[in-house]
């Protein structure tokens, strides 16, 4: 979406007439105006809104589609685990600024738990974080301030940074690209 095609309703108070996984049909003034979503990566909906629409190309939000993820491993012992785990969160926390759970990035669904995580920082082995290489910067500069050795991993592939973020108050929508269809703006009428 180029941003001459939104300039006109970026920052007006919008409202979520209705939604699917491709498309939002947005209400503005009193116009309807459907964005189709193309390669729509999360989709957060939970009210109709009724707020600015706002545009982003940089958020924390988008730090999980636009940066490569690295995996950081273990190779020492951690002498404080309370205070490693309070800089460590802190860590996260800097760059995601709290729009991601901080556990998102050492937790994996049925497979790496927070107790996981814990008893490699006991063991001084094992992986520390999988997450996007803007946040494991943060994480071993933390390291290397408490004297923990670490080993990062390869990234799989290299990301440039693409994807784009739409919100309404707290809705939001992350995809690669975002199209006001043809007819861009029209008048609906109501009854």
């Amino acid at each position: 979406m180029s941003l001459t095609e939104l300039k006109y309703i970026i920052n007006q108070k919008v409202t979520i007439e209705s939604y699917q996984s491709t498309f939002v049909i947005l209400n503005v003034d009193n116009r309807t105006v459907k964005i189709t979503l193309n390669n729509k990566k999360e989709f957060w909906i939970k009210n109709k809104g009724n707020a600015p629409l706002k545009y982003f190309e940089s958020h924390p939000l988008l730090l999980d589609y636009n940066y490569s993820f690295e995996t950081v491993y273990l190779n020492s012992k951690v002498d404080n685990i309370d205070n490693f785990i309070i800089d460590f969160k802190k860590a996260i926390d800097d760059k995601t600024q709290g729009w991601r759970d901080w556990k998102k990035y050492i937790v994996q669904e049925n497979f790496f738990t927070f107790d996981t995580f814990k008893k490699n920082l006991l063991d001084g082995s094992g992986r520390l974080i999988d997450a996007p290489n803007i946040i494991t910067k943060n994480i071993v500069e933390v390291c290397e301030k408490l004297g923990v050795k670490v080993k990062i991993s390869e990234p799989l592939s290299s990301r440039i940074p693409e994807y784009k973020l739409l919100m309404i108050g707290n809705n939001y929508i992350i995809a690669k690209e975002f199209k006001i269809q043809p007819n861009k703006i029209y008048t609906v009428d109501k009854q």
